[in-house]
């Protein structure tokens, strides 16, 4: 009787760490690796930072360093009188996620992109 017991509780703890571990690879199944991967492509990575690349015309929510190297190349177009911006740095969220949200209301709301031209160029039509 003692070893119909014991076998009784073998299988059945058998049976339960089975079903942890099938629980467990079922959860890893629902995360997108990509969303772990903190880069985003070569040129951004993950961040709050809202910028628009001008050239790519897309939106994207990107790190400080990436805020910062926009900003720089924006003022050194405006002081040799570019026409054009490659980008544009827009604003800081408090999160990635808040960031996020906010680029996809741009995003659907198809608006303009005219911070990407130079306003003291002189566009002859």
């Amino acid at each position: 009787m003692r070893i119909n017991i014991s076998k009784l509780l073998l299988s059945l703890i058998i049976l339960l760490n089975s079903a942890y571990i099938l629980a467990q690879e079922t959860s890893n199944e629902d995360v997108d690796i990509l969303l772990l991967d903190p880069n985003l492509s070569l040129k951004y990575q993950r961040g709050e930072h809202l910028v628009y690349d001008c050239s790519g015309k897309h939106w994207v929510c990107t790190g400080s360093n990436e805020f910062k190297s926009c900003l720089e190349s924006r003022k050194i177009a405006e002081n040799e009188n570019l026409p054009k911006f490659g980008c544009a740095s827009i604003k800081k969220f408090d999160s990635e996620k808040a960031c996020t949200d906010y680029q996809m209301k741009l995003i659907s709301a198809s608006m303009g992109n005219n911070f990407c031209l130079n306003p003291g160029f002189e566009f002859i039509l």
